[in-house]
């Protein structure tokens, strides 16, 4: 064979790899990832509902899924209680919540249970406080597959803003069995509060006139002879041990008169 010949199939080949290296890594760079988060309480029904939440790389998310029979009433009780850490996070990553279906009640032709799923952000960035966290509720009936013949599924998306609002933004869209949720958090910066700078007391300026003279001294005195020290501004503690006494009066009288 000749040199020509085995560089043009050499190239061809690298060329052919290449491409494929590049389909691969785009590949892997583009598939979904679904983490599977465990539940809380024991599910002993077919599991034939999945509950999704995009994973954000900036905040950490909350999600609690509360689960509703007749037995149970509007308490319910809890079936996944999670944090979704952003520091786990890489790139299109799902978490993802597999959820037991609801009782269908053959006699009145309707589900008699429901799950309320919460989703939660804090509002502030950086924050761990638990009294920011802002959650959106929404509901979600898991139907009986042997009755309805399809899985529920129910895919959350989750985007922050750096806009003030009071509550999430929610909307809600339906794609045959598949109920898409976007939710809209506030994620902003705290504001700080300016330090609070108390003012500079001038010691002995016992009458508040912006000065420290002889009056000073004499009104002092002119208090405590009349055991009204109570009226005296704080700087009249001259010497500064907690309370005012005849010895601030003193101390202040003696300072004055060096510096005369």
């Amino acid at each position: 064979m000749s040199l020509k010949r085995i560089t043009g199939l050499l190239t061809a080949f690298l060329t052919a790899a290449a491409v494929f290296t590049v389909n691969a890594v785009y590949a892997q760079d583009t598939e979904i990832v679904e983490r599977e988060i465990k539940p809380s309480a024991v599910q002993y029904d077919q599991l034939c509902g999945k509950v999704s939440v995009n994973i954000l790389p900036d905040a950490d998310i909350y999600i609690k899924i509360i689960k509703h029979t007749p037995e149970t009433g509007d308490d319910g009780y809890t079936v996944y209680d999670t944090i979704v850490k952003a520091s786990d996070v890489y790139d299109d990553c799902l978490a993802v919540m597999n959820l037991e279906c609801n009782n269908y009640n053959i006699e009145k032709q309707e589900y008699d249970g429901y799950y309320d799923i919460m989703v939660g952000v804090h509002k502030y960035i950086g924050s761990d406080d638990p009294e920011d966290i802002l959650f959106t509720t929404t509901d979600l009936i898991v139907t009986d597959k042997d009755v309805s013949g399809y899985d529920t599924n129910c895919q959350i998306t989750v985007s922050l803003t750096d806009k003030e609002l009071a509550q999430p933004q929610l909307s809600v869209t339906t794609e045959g069995h598949t109920r898409k949720y976007d939710m809209v958090f506030p994620h902003i910066v705290k504001p700080t509060e300016p330090p609070t700078t108390e003012p500079a007391i001038l010691w002995g300026d016992a009458n508040n006139d912006g000065a420290v003279n002889i009056r000073d001294a004499a009104l002092i005195a002119s208090k405590l002879s009349v055991s009204k020290s109570d009226e005296l501004s704080p700087a009249a503690d001259y010497n500064r041990d907690g309370s005012i006494n005849i010895r601030d009066a003193a101390s202040l009288a003696a300072s004055l008169a060096k510096k005369s």
